[in-house]
């Protein structure tokens, strides 16, 4: 009698994490394929005589200092349903931001590359930052797209300047640095704009797209020169746009 195969595709290896008072069951070839972490991690010997961890349930990979909430979050993104994966033909891993900050959170530390690109799209394009969110996340995370689009629309917003008790989040040092940006920008007014351009003969729509480029060239130039070098440090990749999932 032939001896049986195992299938290449679907025959798993589980591995049994402990996150709080909680215990998860997975198979351990995400783990490995995914985190750069995980798969040196479980390349490690572990002895003649000793129980391998995470092989069950009493011997389980004991994850200290994490929320099990957030480690659900991240295990539902690796590990998705065949419900969420066939959801009105759109995917939908029924995340909230929340949820999908921890994921981010999680990729990071466990150096989770793909999981982080795919965090970072869905919180970019299915949620809603707010540019101070943006500027604290990015420094959490080091996501330098994040930065730069949080501390540009902080500076030429049109709308009331922020207070410092609302900037506080980011720290005085950076407050300070976007209200003098915002106090040393010239002010686009329409009405005060086509004036200045009637004045001297000049199309009044022309000078506002004239003096707009000025101003915006003005930004970027004092963003890159206050942020610029904070806003590299973390991107090796370009800043034009938000990343994929592969």
């Amino acid at each position: 009698m032939a001896e049986d195969t195992l299938s290449s595709d679907f025959y798993w290896d589980n591995v049994v994490f402990k996150v709080e008072d909680q215990l998860f069951c997975v198979p351990r070839f995400e783990f490995v394929r995914l985190s750069e972490v995980f798969a040196d991690m479980f390349c490690l010997p572990s002895g003649p005589t000793r129980q391998r961890e995470g092989q069950d349930r009493e011997h389980p990979i004991v994850l200290e200092g994490y929320k099990k909430d957030e480690f659900n979050s991240l295990l539902r993104v690796m590990y998705p349903t065949a419900g969420s994966l066939i959801s009105d033909t759109k995917l939908d891993l029924g995340l909230t931001k929340e949820e999908w900050v921890s994921v981010l959170k999680l990729s990071v530390i466990w150096s989770m590359p793909k999981i982080r690109d795919y965090a970072i799209h869905w919180l970019s394009t299915d949620m809603v930052l707010s540019p101070i969110e943006k500027i604290v996340l990015a420094r959490a995370h080091k996501v330098a797209v994040w930065l730069h689009e949080g501390v540009t629309s902080l500076v030429e917003s049109n709308d009331e300047t922020p207070t410092l008790k609302e900037l506080a989040p980011l720290g005085w040092e950076t407050a300070a640095q976007i209200l003098w940006i915002r106090n040393y920008l010239p002010k686009t007014d329409p009405e005060t704009l086509s004036f200045k351009a009637n004045a001297v003969n000049f199309c009044g729509q022309n000078c506002d797209i004239m003096q707009v480029k000025v101003t915006t060239g003005i930004l970027e130039e004092m963003v890159e020169d206050i942020f610029g070098e904070e806003i590299q440090s973390y991107a090796p990749r370009t800043l034009d746009t938000v990343p994929e999932p592969n």
